[in-house]
């Protein structure tokens, strides 16, 4: 699990955290360390990274000294549509636009005009789209799951958060997390539904999965009398959701790289510098 602060998100980790792993998707839950064979498996799946045919990220040359402001986001677009309209690029093949912490976008683009995107002094970059994964995942569904039928739990501290000094009191602190959403309506968490949002064509912020709601109580469940408690108690945690309920195909990772990119670029637009923002996803 990776935690960055705002001011340091584009040029270091402030802290890295090896917390809980998930594997309940109905309730946070406290979680034992990790077995070897967890963790191998773990990575192991993270380096099987899959390439979405015919998707690629374009980053521009000029990244506006890594300004981040509405008139650079302006001066992005524009830029954006020049090189779109020089190789014949529709409109609608853009997939995402970055405008804050980085300047570029993705899309669906034919072989022809990657190469010749590759040669244009304008172009920092040219890559292939890829899905990245959220390591070993319980992939049972939530449909069954209401809070009628989750047993409520007194209060435990899970040994990840006494490992690394917490629970502290978070009240006031604002947690972005990207992932798969978060459960916006959950009792042991404060979720800012006004600013979560989706990256996932088609899907709200609202956590299918378990994996993103998992983090965020590891990070900021309530002190109450149940459940859990999180490292920062009481933090707020906004969803930005960066990732399917479930992988695409057989075999495949969920996370594509362009939603991570646009998710990090939402927060850089959005953020304050003292909030956090966390990202546990292999990106090997």
């Amino acid at each position: 699990m990776r935690i960055y602060n705002i001011k340091h998100l584009f040029i270091g980790i402030t802290a890295m955290l090896a917390l809980t792993n998930c594997n309940d998707q109905n309730m946070i839950q406290n979680t034992p360390p990790p077995s070897n064979n967890q963790e191998n498996l773990s990575k192991a799946k993270g380096a099987q990274q899959k390439l979405i045919p015919g998707e690629y990220i374009v980053l521009l040359q000029n990244q506006f000294d890594n300004r981040i402001s509405e008139s650079v986001a302006q001066q992005t677009n524009v830029l954006i549509n020049q090189v779109r309209e020089s190789y014949d690029i529709r409109n609608d093949s853009i997939t995402q636009r970055y405008q804050y912490a980085l300047k570029g976008f993705s899309a669906k683009l034919s072989q022809n005009q990657v190469e010749t995107l590759k040669k244009d002094p304008r172009i920092l970059k040219v890559k292939p789209n890829k899905l990245y994964s959220l390591g070993i995942v319980n992939k049972e569904k939530l449909d069954d799951y209401t809070p009628k039928n989750v047993s409520i739990m007194s209060q435990t501290t899970p040994w990840g958060i006494t490992r690394v000094g917490g629970a502290q009191n978070g009240v006031g602190k604002k947690a972005w997390i990207l992932d798969t959403g978060i459960d916006l309506d959950h009792p042991d968490l404060n979720v800012d539904i006004a600013n979560s949002a989706s990256f996932i064509a088609t899907e709200s912020a609202d956590d299918g999965n378990g994996h993103g709601t998992h983090v965020a109580g590891t990070i900021a469940a309530l002190n109450n009398s149940r459940d859990v408690v999180g490292l920062a108690a009481g933090a707020t945690v906004v969803a930005v959701r960066v990732c399917f309920d479930e992988a695409p195909g057989p075999g495949q990772d969920q996370c594509p790289e362009s939603s991570l990119l646009n998710g990090i670029d939402y927060v850089a637009n959005n953020a304050q510098s003292e909030d956090i923002v966390n990202i546990s996803i292999w990106v090997q």
